[in-house]
Formats: C-alpha cells, sequence, structure tokens
C-alpha cells in the first residue's frame, strides 16, 4: 500500500488485461475463459470487461469464436489510465492510519512520509503501461 489502494474492480480489470495482453494478442477470449484464469465469478469478469469495451480498451469480436481482444493500443495506457476508466477517479488514501477524519491539522508524525509515499505510488502507476506489467509479470 503505497498512498493508494486500488479497488477490486481495478485488480479484476488490471489482471484481466495482463492476461490478455500475454495470451491473445492476436485472437479474441471469451469472458467465460478470462474469469476461469482469474479464478474469478464470470459475470462479475464480464462487466468490467464490458466497462474496458465501452472505453474502447477492449473490443468485442462477436460470433462463434468471438470475444473480447485488445484495441490496437490500448496496451500503452498506464495502470492508472484503466483505474481511471473503471473506478472514474483514481484513489487516494489521505491517512496512513485510516482514520476518516485526518489529524494533519494537528501535526500527524507521520504526514510528511506518507505524502512522499503517496506521489512516488502516484508516480508509479502513472508511468506503468500493461505491457510493462506483461513483461514484468513474466520475469
Amino acid at each position: 500500500m503505497f498512498g493508494f489502494i486500488l479497488s477490486k474492480n481495478s485488480e479484476i480489470a488490471l489482471a484481466g488485461l495482463v492476461y490478455l495482453a500475454k495470451h491473445h494478442s492476436d485472437s479474441p477470449a471469451r469472458g467465460k475463459e478470462v474469469a476461469l484464469h482469474l479464478q474469478k465469478e464470470e459475470q462479475y469478469v464480464k462487466s468490467i470487461l464490458r466497462i474496458l469495451a465501452k472505453n474502447e480498451i477492449l473490443r468485442v469480436v462477436k460470433g462463434k469464436n468471438g470475444g473480447y481482444l485488445f484495441s490496437t493500443q490500448a496496451q500503452y495506457l498506464t495502470v492508472a489510465d484503466v483505474v481511471r476508466i473503471v473506478d472514474r477517479y483514481l484513489p487516494t488514501s489521505d491517512c496512513i492510519f485510516r482514520k476518516k477524519i485526518c489529524s494533519r491539522s494537528r501535526g500527524c508524525p507521520m504526514q510528511c512520509q506518507w505524502r512522499r509515499l503517496r506521489e512516488n505510488g502516484q508516480r508509479l502507476i502513472e508511468g506503468q503501461t500493461i505491457r510493462d506489467l506483461v513483461l514484468w509479470c513474466e520475469m
């Protein structure tokens, strides 16, 4: 946890995109196959894939051998781009202690370090692409 917490939706979207990029760069994959690979409920995974298709990260191929396929430049999207599309915002956690009201105004001892971690984490996901994740996962 580096200053932000990704939602389950973002986690599924990123894992699904990495799977598609690794195993289906030139052929569509059905939502059921992606769900089986991720070991998640099929309808849940399909709902995330539909969001990605609606936002033109994926395209839907209809027919007997249809499924989801990367759009032309989608693999070069950053992790932050995907998170913003799926969650409609880039999450941050303002308080390391997860308090609803941050005590920064009273001089929290962790404020400076937490801010640096949050900024570094933000830079990391802004600079990481789906392709980077694929390459990193192969190591």
